[in-house]
């Protein structure tokens, strides 16, 4: 190992960090709350295939509800059976435009499959930011909501829409104005600042809001969520890592609620009787830092580092003594056959960050075809293969099967090129959900947390009586080509009772 030459890594990958002023929208990390979207965090476009067989198909994306057998202390909620009828949106709370935009192209577009009447029963308040440094991805959820309406064959569920500028203030303001007008639920808002402003305006309000947001420490048994959030993906993937006999396992997370979040679902993963694992090593980092080798040499072994420090100086120029190293008990150690204390490393964190953890992996001799490298979702991101430390890590996300069906019917809409971002998804699967349950049984918590759940764009997902939503996840590897391959594929039910 060339000490020398490992210091131009790291001052790379510094240099790369600093570059990054805003970090990526991934509305699966609370910590990205409030900064602005970049379109790069768009899905990678969906392959020609997919793009086809949506073109030949005929019926639309409805969200289904999902018809299992149960226990019987969980029986599923069968929602009636009701005629199709013709959707409905009121637009009038559509912020206007000074010039034709993308989103009064789509909109309109939209608009033509969907009659102007005034006969709406249930009114679906929509609070999205429509403008500030979230506007475009506001207005990609807009898209989204409409298209779910549009498809959803219900004339009696009106959607309005309210700005929330991306502010708590700005979604306070629109939770009064949505209150004012006499809205029946609330979808959105889209981050957690904001969620919580809109819970707090609410007060003992009956009206449930079904929201983006993936900060869990926001939700109720009235404010539900449709993101997948970290704790279940850090368990999904701990537990499969598990059943393919990794046992001990250490942690590299941001130091900040997200990070306490994936850290005790880490030990609560490892602890399970199917697990029967343990944390070895935790390393906690500051969310803005672009220095993570503090964090690292926290989950590597003692002699490691005393070998590191001696080569360091002997680059630096000094003279270093040969002397032998022993572990804690008085063991000679064998410097080329270092043992770690963990066989799985954990990264939860994203774009430029992610990729530099994996770099100064290797750099720390934790070589990745030895030591599996785990990760959630927001490895799920094309540029993850440029780091090849990273190729071959598993982690854990929402199956993209039914969204790359989605982004086929986006794009031909809207006439985009790019895929729309990930969180579309969520967002036509809310105002589905609201459509469907306006059809049955009406919205409220019992209807909401039906233990069978329910299908949606974003695969099958159903809502505890916490506000937490569960989902079924893939296991992904990371791969060379970008076309990462599906390990285990996300279930398509859910048969067994929810979890106390």
């Amino acid at each position: 190992m060339q000490v020398a030459f490992k210091v131009l890594v790291v001052l790379g990958l510094l240099f790369v960090a600093s570059c990054e002023s805003v970090a990526k929208f991934n509305p699966f990390n609370f910590a990205s709350d409030e900064k602005a979207y970049d379109e790069s965090a768009a899905s990678a476009d969906v392959d020609a295939s997919v793009a086809a067989e949506v073109k030949a198909e005929t019926p639309p994306l409805r969200i289904q509800p999902i018809k299992v057998a149960m226990a019987k202390e969980s029986e599923p909620i069968k929602p009636k059976e009701v005629t199709p009828a013709t959707s409905y949106i009121k637009a009038e709370n559509t912020p206007p435009a000074a010039d034709a935009s993308f989103t009064e192209t789509a909109l309109a577009a939209i608009n033509k499959f969907i009659p102007k009447t005034t006969s709406g029963q249930v009114k679906a308040g929509v609070l999205l930011p429509l403008s500030g440094k979230s506007k475009s991805v506001g207005e990609a959820l807009q898209t989204a909501a409409m298209m779910a309406l549009a498809e959803g064959n219900n004339k009696d569920v009106v959607l309005q829409f309210y700005d929330t500028r991306g502010t708590g203030d700005g979604a306070t303001e629109a939770t009064k104005k949505a209150l004012a007008e006499g809205v029946d639920v609330i979808l959105g808002p889209l981050f957690s600042s904001e969620t919580k402003e809109v819970a707090d305006t609410l007060g003992w309000s009956d009206i449930n809001v079904i929201g983006f947001s993936s900060d869990p420490g926001v939700l109720s048994d009235k404010v539900f969520s449709v993101a997948p959030l970290v704790a279940q993906q850090v368990e999904e993937i701990i537990g499969f890592a598990c059943s393919q006999g990794y046992k001990r396992f250490a942690v590299l997370a941001q130091n900040n609620e997200m990070g306490e979040s994936a850290l005790a679902a880490a030990n609560n993963a490892v602890s399970s009787e199917m697990c029967g694992g343990e944390v070895t090593g935790v390393g906690l980092y500051d969310p803005e830092t672009t220095d993570f080798s503090m964090a690292i040499k926290e989950i590597l072994p003692e002699a490691l580092l005393a070998k590191l420090e001696r080569e360091n100086l002997r680059d630096q120029g000094y003279e270093v003594l040969e002397e032998p190293l022993y572990d804690s008990d008085g063991n000679l150690i064998d410097e080329d056959n270092i043992k770690f204390d963990f066989d799985a490393v954990l990264l939860v964190d994203e774009g430029t960050r992610l990729r530099s953890l994996g770099a100064l992996l290797e750099y720390y001799d934790i070589n990745p075809k030895e030591i599996k490298v785990l990760g959630v979702s927001m490895m799920d991101d094309n540029n993850v293969k440029r780091e090849p430390s990273l190729i071959g890590a598993w982690y854990s996300v929402v199956p993209k099967e039914g969204f790359d069906r989605f982004a086929v019917k986006y794009k031909n809409l809207t006439g985009e090129k790019k895929n729309p971002p990930r969180i579309t998804g969520l967002a036509y699967d809310a105002v589905a959900l609201t459509v469907l349950l306006a059809k049955g049984d009406g919205i409220n918590s019992y209807t909401l947390t039906n233990p069978s759940g329910f299908k949606g764009v974003s695969g099958a997902f159903r809502l505890l009586a916490d506000g937490r939503a569960e989902r079924a996840l893939a296991i992904m590897e990371v791969t060379k080509s970008g076309k990462n391959k599906v390990l285990r594929p996300a279930r398509e039910a859910f048969s067994e009772p929810v979890k106390d």
